[in-house]
């Protein structure tokens, strides 16, 4: 696994969350989650304006040796999707840090206290 910016929250379901200065989050997937079954090659995201329930599936993704439901690391409306990430996928297979998926305003800013960080994501991973 790649190195795991200090900056970003991680849910246990290998989401990274990054809280903007507009109170939004955006959301993309860890190489954790990419590595495993191999490079993404389908995103099925969310419709802007739905609402996302944290540990719920909000959204799939296909990779070549896996599909699977994504759920939200955070509960709140989904207020935008990165269609340029969505249409370019290289862009997660080649460093999912720097290719956000969604935008989410949250409901909840509690929730992501109970988001990992660091050495604590990547103990949970078993990778050190």
């Amino acid at each position: 696994m790649g190195r795991v910016p200090e900056h970003l929250a991680d849910s246990p379901t290998h989401q990274w969350v990054w809280l903007k200065n507009d109170g939004t989050v955006v959301v993309g997937i860890t190489d954790h989650a990419r590595a495993e079954p191999g490079d993404l090659v389908y995103v099925d995201p969310p419709q802007a304006g739905s609402n996302a329930k944290s540990g719920e599936p909000f959204m799939t993704l296909e990779l070549v040796k896996a599909k699977s439901d994504v759920h939200a690391p955070i509960s709140g409306e989904v207020v935008e999707i990165n269609e340029k990430v969505v249409q370019a996928l290289e862009r997660i297979n080649q460093n999912p840090y720097d290719a956000w998926l969604i935008g989410i305003r949250p409901s909840d800013t509690g929730e992501l206290e109970q988001l990992l960080h660091g050495v604590d994501y990547r103990s949970s991973t078993g990778e050190f």
